[in-house]
Parts: C-alpha cells; sequence; structure tokens
C-alpha cells in the first residue's frame, strides 16, 4: 500500500469486494480456495457485464484483480 493514492487504493478495496461477494455466491468462503477456473469465471462474467455491480469498462477492474491475483501467486498463497 506503501506509495498507492487513495484512490488506487479505494479501486482495488471496491474489486477485491466485488470477487469476494462473487465467491460467497459461488458457495466458496476463502479467497484462498480461488482456483482458475473460478477467477476465469469471475472474469468472464464481469467482461460480458453479468457481474451486477459493474458500471465501469472491465478492463480496469480485470487488471487489478490480475495484480492482486500474481501477488497472491507469487507468495504462493493461492
Amino acid at each position: 500500500e506503501r506509495g498507492r493514492s487513495t484512490n488506487t487504493l479505494e479501486a482495488y478495496r471496491r474489486d477485491l469486494n466485488r470477487y469476494s461477494a462473487w465467491l460467497s455466491q459461488k458457495g466458496v468462503t476463502d479467497f484462498a480456495e480461488s482456483t482458475e477456473r473460478l477467477i476465469g469465471d469471475f472474469f468472464s462474467s464481469f467482461a460480458q457485464k453479468t457481474e451486477p455491480l459493474s458500471r465501469q469498462p472491465p478492463g480496469p477492474v480485470l487488471f487489478r484483480l490480475c495484480a492482486v491475483f500474481i501477488f497472491f501467486w507469487r507468495k504462493k498463497t493461492i
């Protein structure tokens, strides 16, 4: 979080909350249980605008979530 603007951090927080809510709808209770398929399904639903909270273009959201997944993947968390 160091060196990030408040707006950037809020955007990441909002996107992670959106993903977490989507996981809950799928019956997944732990972020670490994310699989390639779940992540792909979420990206697809968002890109196809079937994600109900999507008011912005999918590109920035997908970029931020990819960055988060890469971070956790490198840390071997997911």
